[in-house]
């Protein structure tokens, strides 16, 4: 780790903890929401697409299931879950892009992983309980922390505590003996001589049996936030916690399997060279079900913490001072049984056991991570009116222990301490991001028009060093280093007719991630990317209704896309293409029917190319590689086609939401071919509540109401048998009809 960085954050942190009193004072109150995330967040002005939901609509759709799955029914957004149900580990994309290529921040700090840029929703189970608000951007947005926006942003806002003392349990159980837990507590204001203090807590437990075979999860966390104020500053702690024990099902279902083809399970069966138990447990599972894990203990196991301490100052002539230092641990690991596994494989010297030299053995391995990441946000805002200056840094540092561990081996060389320490494999990534912006918003022509500019500067530092999993060695990579300058540019135009349009250029990059880097070593190194990102919108009142239409253009260089393959641990395999573009129409609109009834929908329809793709399959007859082009071919897992519909109603005590959600035919691979592809399909949610009083409620969640068979995510990789191409298609199934019922009580 960077001793510097360290040092800094060490200062700045010492300084968010002197006591309020020796701050200078103003007038003038902050507002905690907006002032925190005013470095993140868009204002209603800003020329980007951007969708907010309050802590009402959030409560609303929450269910138990995952973030992703709370977010369902917002435009461009596509969710998935390897148990099938919404719980575990779930996966959200946003225009075609997977969730390493959406910055996510809490309290605008980065949620994603600094080496993988992944976001595990399952590592902050039940975070919606605590949810003060969500703001999405799609696009590249506003400049934030973390690695670029490539499909858009999250920005979510937690550990608010309440004016208003209260206590309140949620209570959960449905489908796949699935269960929810959660008791939240708000101290309500406590004054303290000038100022006030405020406290609230939360507890939580889930858990499931999910619906595909040994994809259960258990979940706990809890969340502890305090907030103190005095005149125009305040001091806010939050810190929040989560642990996650989840059996893995990251290897999917072989489409043939899914669809019943007996002809085609057969085949899969003979060249994937199955054993006689892997091949009845493929054929005696259930289609849909099929999980090809069969070890009890093939789980993923891992706890994170984070701890956030965030100080807000009025200073003088109209400036606002917000400084956030933080810290974010994690250390867990996965199990898994191998058989036959090669001693030399682990870096062990093969054993004689009754005169007789052992080359080979079953085993348990855990493959563990260790991570670190401490840093400070640092802005400065002026708001007059209209007119807006933010400026602002963030910095971060980060250390990752990967290593494996072998707590069990039927024939063991190791013995007594030694077993228990030995690591098989070890190695680092040590990275620092650094990034300084300054953002306006200034208002023209009586403020009928708004320009904006952004301009972001970011510079990571990357080394990777120790040995792989694979027992490559890493220390002869090159140190990475990335510096990129991400200019933003719009204009906002507000019409008397209280409707609005804007136009915006955005600029963004991004450097490869860890596993990119690895899996290029005997080839050649991946690059970095570059979005240009065009937005066109319109906001106006329709009668009593609301329509937001967005046009955009999102032009790549260097795009990191996926193969249609994954590695051994569930993560995409990515490839550089030169040139490609997304772009598409998104169109929302919502219409009252009458006082309790509200209509609404949101669609996009794109279209998303890569100009020449080349595809590399390897034929294990001649041991050539085969090369194939495409032109203008459609990318993978791309959607072009999205539609969700809504009926909302409202008549106290019962409301009733009914959800329909169309998905058009998306693409396993960037070839755009029909054999490997996922069929479009269909879907119905119900969500029915009854207000038992002002303290009570009652709420049954119906997923997937007409029992619909389809999968929402999945996978492919080829290959050549003596000049035949042979395609192993794999998808991950969502569940059938099921359900969810929840009871919530305040007093």
């Amino acid at each position: 780790m960077k001793p510097l960085l360290f040092l800094f954050t060490l200062l700045t942190g010492s300084l968010l903890a002197q006591p309020l009193d020796s701050l200078n004072s103003k007038s003038q109150r902050i507002e905690l929401q907006s002032v925190d995330l005013i470095q993140v967040r868009a204002s209603k002005r800003s020329p980007m697409a951007v969708t907010r939901l309050d802590a009402a609509s959030i409560k609303a759709a929450d269910n138990g299931q995952g973030l992703p799955f709370v977010l369902q029914f917002q435009p461009s957004l596509l969710q998935s879950s390897d148990a099938g149900n919404g719980m575990g580990y779930t996966y959200l994309r946003m225009r075609g892009m997977d969730q390493t290529r959406i910055n996510v921040t809490i309290n605008g700090v980065a949620l994603n992983d600094p080496e993988g840029h992944g976001v595990f929703w399952v590592n902050t189970p039940d975070l919606t309980s605590s949810l003060n608000s969500i703001q999405i951007q799609r696009g590249v947005g506003t400049s934030t922390a973390g690695p670029g926006a490539f499909g858009g942003s999250l920005s979510l806002e937690v550990g608010q505590p309440d004016k208003e003392a209260s206590q309140s349990i949620t209570l959960g159980g449905g489908s796949f003996l699935s269960a929810r837990t959660t008791y939240a507590w708000q101290s309500g204001e406590m004054p303290q001589g000038k100022g006030s203090l405020r406290f609230m807590g939360r507890m939580s437990h889930m858990q499931s049996e999910g619906f595909v075979d040994r994809s259960g999860s258990k979940l706990n966390s809890y969340l502890f936030a305090m907030a103190y104020r005095e005149g125009n500053q305040s001091i806010r702690y939050v810190h929040f916690n989560g642990h996650e024990v989840s059996q893995q099902a990251w290897w999917g279902i072989p489409m043939v399997k899914w669809r019943g083809d007996q002809a085609g399970v057969e085949a899969y069966i003979l060249n994937n060279y199955l054993d006689n138990d892997a091949a009845d447990h493929l054929r005696e599972s259930g289609n849909t079900t099929y999980n090809y894990y069969r070890y009890p203990n093939e789980i993923d196991n891992y706890r994170q913490s984070h701890h956030q301490l965030i100080a807000t100052k009025a200073l003088d002539n109209d400036w606002t001072l917000n400084m956030t230092s933080y810290l974010v641990t994690g250390k867990g690991y996965f199990e898994q049984w191998k058989a036959n596994q090669d001693y030399a494989a682990y870096g062990l010297a093969n054993p004689i056991v009754e005169g007789n030299t052992v080359s080979s053995t079953n085993l348990v391995r855990q493959r563990w991570l260790d991570n670190l990441s401490v840093g400070t946000n640092i802005s400065l805002s002026k708001q007059l009116g209209d007119w807006k200056a933010v400026m602002g840094y963030a910095g971060q540092g980060f250390i990752g222990d990967h290593y494996g561990t072998l707590p069990w081996m039927a024939i063991n060389p190791l013995q007594g301490l030694d077993a228990m320490d030995y690591r098989y494999y070890e190695s680092y990534g040590d990275k620092t991001d650094n990034m300084a912006f300054i953002k306006v918003e200034i208002p023209m022509f009586d403020g009928d028009w708004l320009a904006y500019g952004d301009l972001q500067l970011r510079h990571i530092s990357y080394d990777i060093y120790g040995l792989d999993a694979d027992r490559v060695d890493l220390n002869n990579m090159d140190s990475k280093r990335f510096t990129f300058f991400n200019p933003k540019v719009g204009m906002d135009r507000q019409w008397a007719n209280n409707s609005r349009s804007y136009l915006s250029m955005a600029v963004a990059n991004r450097e490869p991630t860890r596993g990119d880097f690895i899996a290029s070593m005997q080839l050649e190194e991946p690059l970095a990317e570059r979005l240009m990102d065009w937005e066109l919108g319109h906001q106006a009142k329709v009668g009593k209704g609301h329509m937001e239409l967005n046009l955009y253009h999102m032009a790549y260089k260097d795009q990191l896309v996926p193969t249609g393959a994954l590695n051994d641990v569930g993560a995409l395999i990515r490839t550089n293409v030169a040139s490609s573009f997304r772009q598409g129409l998104e169109i929302m609109a919502s219409y009252p029917l009458s006082k309790v009834a509200l209509l609404g929908f949101n669609s996009t329809f794109s279209r998303n190319r890569i100009a020449d793709f080349e595809e590399e399959l390897f034929d294990y007859v001649s041991g050539q590689a085969v090369i194939n082009h495409y032109l203008n071919s459609p990318i993978a897992m791309s959607p072009e086609g999205m539609l969700n519909a809504y009926v909302l109603v409202d008549a106290k005590p019962l409301s009733l939401r009914v959800d329909w959600q169309a998905v058009s035919k998306q693409y396993l691979d960037n070839t755009g071919s029909d054999e490997r592809a996922l069929d479009p399909y269909q879907t119905l949610n119900l969500t029915t509540t009854w207000q038992i009083n002002t303290t009570q409620s009652l709420s049954l969640n119906l997923r997937n109401v007409g029992n619909v068979t389809y999968a929402p995510n999945g996978y492919t990789w080829g290959y050549y048998l003596a000049g035949q191409r042979s395609d192993e298609n794999f998808v991950y199934p969502m569940a059938g009809r099921h359900g969810m019922l929840t009871y919530r009580v305040t007093f």
